[in-house]
């Protein structure tokens, strides 16, 4: 009988929590949420370009790889790399502008110093808020 009268009164306490909050506090909440962690939609337009009538077929294999990755992995988690312009474009771009030996080995300096330790050692974008590392910093062949 004492079980019953437990679960009895959890349910009650549980009841009056729920019509304690007021619409009003829910609306202040989720302004304050949206003030202080922006929701901002994906931006496409500065996504390198695939291009389907590259000659190198390596480098084309390889971008084909990232962009698979982008549009059945990438899509399902929230946007969480740690710098501007994310991991998989700085891969794409670096492919695309410096060819496939140089891309790879830049794409996979990247990935190792993607993590949020780093976050000192960049320079913070000032759209996004996050580290700024564009490709063209991270060359180190003669060009």
């Amino acid at each position: 009988m004492v079980g019953g009268y437990h679960l009895a009164l959890c349910c009650l306490i549980l009841i009056l929590g729920v019509f304690a909050v007021t619409h009003g506090q829910v609306a202040e909440d989720l302004d304050f949420i949206m003030a202080h962690n922006p929701i901002e939609p994906i931006r496409k337009k500065d996504s390198p370009a695939f291009a389907f009538n590259d000659t190198n077929e390596l480098r084309l294999a390889f971008m084909g790889l990232i962009r698979i990755y982008q549009w059945f992995i990438s899509t399902q988690d929230m946007p969480a790399c740690n710098f501007t312009p994310s991991c998989s474009r700085f891969g794409m771009a670096a492919l695309k502008q410096y060819g496939i030996l140089h891309g790879i080995l830049m794409t996979s300096d990247r990935l190792q110093r993607c993590h949020g330790r780093g976050r000192t050692y960049y320079t913070i974008h000032p759209e996004t808020g996050k580290c700024d590392d564009p490709v063209e910093h991270s060359f180190l062949g003669d060009e």
